[in-house]
């Protein structure tokens, strides 16, 4: 239900409990629990903390079940980090497990996320032979929660073969899946992906409609990658449609969130979508990319005309818009930009807590205005 709060406190209490009973192996269960809320939140390096706790426990306990179940966890961790050869040696290790177990279930889920890594990769043949394994398994199982992933994850791939029909044909079906179950979180992906599909087509009034719907639900439920993920498409969406300011504002505050939890591969997209939209050097303030000392220095050059009389050209204002868009350090950036371009005024004092890069660019704009 999304409550990922109680959730916590009550498998702490649980934590709590078993450690004073000396339950190691509940203990390692908790641990692996808790280590899951923590990956909804996008909190990825106190999830991956947490169930190393609980794969040394099992490991110690000889629980080869659950040492499988936490391999395939952590796995996730270094998936949604980018670092995909890890993630498929722990995959890897756990689908070994699980076969030599005959925990056909376990095998299901792995076999899909393998699935993931290969389409991630753009081998899409591989990944549709490890899906389809997968589909088998879960179909045979009765799984329907993990039969409505793997058509979803068909359906991505169909999508990428520009094959709309049959995606959204999968994408439909897993809708249907998901609302059976009461799977909130399985239709906000559902909901995001089939807006993809309008995208694609061109009908951006029910693409928008749909991401919206999407994003409402992953905010309700905390689920930071996913908030972040639809916020990059309805921002380049609503750039597309002409509302570059609010777009441009919605894929910042997407890159701000998947920097933040450290998932590098899908920061690296929505980098990209920022690029293609212009106003990219708020991205980053930490570093001096080429887009970034760019715009900079296209703005401090702006200010310098300014200075002595001159108005702020349009592609100055711009970026300056995305500053203040932007938050964090950029907003006390781009209002000392603005102070300084005021004629016959003192200049104005560096802000604090700037990064070392971005603090020596504007020492030397202060030196030159």
């Amino acid at each position: 239900r999304g409550e990922l709060g109680e959730a916590e406190r009550l498998y702490r209490q649980s934590l709590a409990i078993r450690e004073a009973l000396g339950d190691v192996q509940g203990k390692g269960e908790t641990l692996h629990a808790l280590a899951g809320i923590y990956e909804t939140r996008g909190e990825l390096g106190e999830a991956e903390r947490l169930y190393r706790q609980s794969l040394e426990i099992r490991e110690a306990l000889g629980d080869l079940r659950g040492k499988g179940a936490t391999l395939h966890a952590l796995a996730g961790i270094y998936k949604t980090r980018g670092e995909l050869g890890e993630a498929e040696q722990l995959y890897r290790q756990s689908l070994a497990i699980q076969e030599a177990l005959g925990d056909v279930r376990g095998k299901g889920e792995t076999l899909h996320e393998l699935a993931g890594i290969y389409e991630i990769r753009g081998e899409l043949g591989e990944a549709e032979r490890l899906y389809r394994q997968s589909l088998a398994i879960r179909e045979a199982l009765g799984d329907k929660k993990g039969k409505g992933a793997t058509l979803h994850a068909l359906g991505h791939l169909y999508q990428m073969r520009g094959e709309l029909g049959e995606a959204e044909r999968l994408y439909r079906q897993v809708l249907e899946i998901m609302e059976a179950l009461g799977d909130v979180q399985g239709k906000g992906a559902t909901l995001h992906a089939l807006a993809g599909i309008y995208v694609v087509r061109g009908e951006l009034g029910e693409a928008e409609r749909l991401y919206r719907q999407s994003l409402e639900i992953r905010k309700a439920l905390g689920d930071v990658r996913g908030k972040g993920a639809t916020l990059a498409m309805l921002g380049q969406l609503l750039a597309q449609q002409g509302r570059l300011a609010d777009g441009r504002a919605m894929v910042l505050q997407a890159l701000s969130l998947l920097e933040g939890m450290g998932a590098a591969g899908d920061a690296a997209q929505v980098r990209e979508i920022l690029q293609a939209m212009g106003g990219e050097a708020v991205a980053s303030a930490g570093e001096l990319t080429p887009q970034v000392y760019q715009a900079l220095l296209l703005v401090g050059q702006a200010v310098f005309a300014a200075r002595r009389g001159a108005a702020l050209d349009a592609q100055a204002e711009q970026e300056l818009q995305a500053m203040q868009q932007a938050g964090g350090v950029w907003v006390s950036v781009a209002a000392f930009f603005r102070q300084a371009a005021q004629p016959g005024q003192a200049l104005p004092v560096l802000p604090e807590g700037l990064p070392a890069p971005l603090r020596a660019m504007l020492e030397d704009f202060l030196s030159v205005w």
